[in-house]
């Protein structure tokens, strides 16, 4: 029983592990995107036409939704250690 819950301890790590590079990988990414974006927005500057109104709308939801999967990456490691403690 003991090698079996070692086996899960490790797995849960790297699962933890694997989370928290993915969440800061992906929080690099965003800070470009999230730079890009406020380029887009500046260059469109007051406009508002439809494909403007569109194209800001489709960038910053999804922006909102890098952040949520950082969020939840980061949540999901720091479960899994959590649980790995437990054992």
């Amino acid at each position: 029983m003991s090698s079996q819950l070692d086996s899960i301890r490790q797995q849960l790590d790297l699962l933890a592990t694997d989370a928290n590079n993915a969440a800061a990988e992906l929080a690099g990414f965003s800070t470009k995107f999230n730079q890009s974006i406020g380029m887009v927005e500046a260059w469109i500057g007051g406009t508002s036409t439809d494909a403007e109104r569109d194209i800001v709308d489709a960038l910053a939801t999804a922006s909102k939704q890098v952040s949520g999967a950082v969020g939840a990456l980061q949540h999901a490691a720091q479960t899994a250690q959590h649980y790995a403690a437990s054992l």
